[in-house]
């Protein structure tokens, strides 16, 4: 049901987008035939328009493939500020309506694994960036993880297996020389660890996250014991004194 709803409808995933022109037909391209490109200055700039509008293309909607959209919105229409600010630091909102779009809620790591794979193997670059939110989504959610501790036990076990697959740098910004995953990994073990759920038993979600977390550091040299980055500590304001 995953494979079918995400797959292209022509069933082939490319590594370069397919793109058609918008309103392509026969009258342009004579159009364009007719002009001379060896005129002044002024039949020049009307060759270029006409060029411009042969350039306007659109994504073949047959070779799509139909991610589940990220909603933009983080908080409900009447959240109080308040809220705004939890949500904006919880995403377990935007969570509740990515799981609201599946019939099953593990269709979601469904689609995690899908678009793994298919930037893994089809270099499909956009599948890359899909995968990002999602992990990104996953590993900000704090109150989720109380609510549905099997579905993140079972997101643990599913990048167990995907990070086994790709090198240790591979998530270096050749810019920025930060690592995206290990910065939104450290918020997963952070909200497992401060989750209200039990840590007494070897099966818990939170000693399943602790032996995870060990395996990476282990096998990718990662840390992830290092201060809460500074965006997302806390603002001490400074009030003037009254001397």
């Amino acid at each position: 049901a995953v494979l079918e709803r995400l797959q292209p409808e022509s069933c082939c995933i490319y590594s370069a987008t397919p793109f058609e022109p918008l309103n392509f037909c026969s009258r342009r391209g004579g159009d364009l035939a007719s002009i001379d490109s060896r005129g002044g200055g002024g039949e020049d700039i009307q060759l270029s328009d006409k060029v411009k509008e042969l350039l306007e293309l659109k994504e073949v909607p047959e070779c799509r493939i139909r991610y589940t959209e990220i909603p933009k919105k983080r908080h409900p229409s009447n959240a109080t500020p308040a809220e705004i600010t939890k949500h904006g630091m919880d995403s377990s909102y935007v969570l509740e309506s990515l799981l609201a779009c599946w019939p099953c809620k593990e269709d979601l790591l469904g689609e995690l694994q899908f678009v793994f794979v298919c930037f893994l193997v089809g270099h499909v670059y956009p599948c890359f960036e899909q995968w990002q939110k999602l992990v990104r989504v996953f590993c900000t959610s704090c109150e989720a993880i109380d609510r549905y501790p099997d579905l993140f036990s079972d997101l643990v076990s599913v990048l167990h297996f995907q990070l086994r697959e790709v090198p240790c740098d591979f998530f270096v910004d050749i810019v920025s020389r930060k690592n995206f995953l290990t910065e939104a990994l450290a918020s997963l073990f952070r909200n497992i660890a401060e989750s209200d759920l039990p840590d007494n038993t070897p099966t818990t979600l939170k000693m399943k996250a602790s032996r995870f977390k060990i395996s990476l550091t282990k096998l990718m040299g990662w840390s992830f014991d290092e201060e809460v980055p500074e965006d997302d500590q806390p603002v001490v304001v400074e009030l003037p004194s009254n001397d």
